[in-house]
């Protein structure tokens, strides 16, 4: 007798919300007119805010690094995450500012949320190695700072 397979019924939105906040990876969404449409617990941690009601509706290039660690003006047309129109998946390093107004350099990744419109960014904080522990931070920083706004199609 061959058992049957068991149907597992498709995930409901309870279930993705709750996988989306729980994810150990800042999760950013960027709404097709650049402003923040959803961010889970990883990304307010990261960035120093107490809940994501304060970052949601922001402008998601001026809320994320409106200006560069040298404190001048980082213009959003040269942002390569908000920037440069595409669907295609970009990854790249960059400096991102926390609500203190520290810079923590970042490695990021972008894609596109399909019909939408919508940017799905993720990111992590190239100055730790995952542990929760700081590594060699001014190395980091060196390292994002030399790779500047380089990115990766």
């Amino acid at each position: 007798m061959t058992a049957m397979p068991t149907l597992v019924p498709a995930p409901d939105s309870a279930l993705l919300e709750a996988v989306i906040e729980q994810a150990p990876t800042p999760l950013w969404v960027i709404a097709p007119q650049g402003h923040v449409q959803l961010v889970n617990r990883a990304a307010v941690t990261l960035l120093g805010y107490h809940h994501r009601g304060e970052l949601l509706g922001r402008p998601s290039h001026g809320t994320l690094h409106d200006t560069r660690p040298d404190g001048s003006r980082y213009p959003q047309e040269h942002c390569p995450i908000v920037g440069r129109p595409g669907s295609g998946p970009r990854t790249g390093t960059e400096w991102f500012t926390t609500r203190s107004g520290r810079p923590v350099p970042v490695v990021w990744s972008t894609r596109s949320l399909g019909p939408t419109g919508a940017t799905l960014l993720s990111f992590e904080d190239a100055g730790h190695h995952g542990t929760g522990e700081s590594r060699n931070e001014p190395q980091a920083a060196r390292t994002a700072d030399t790779r500047g706004n380089r990115t990766r199609a």
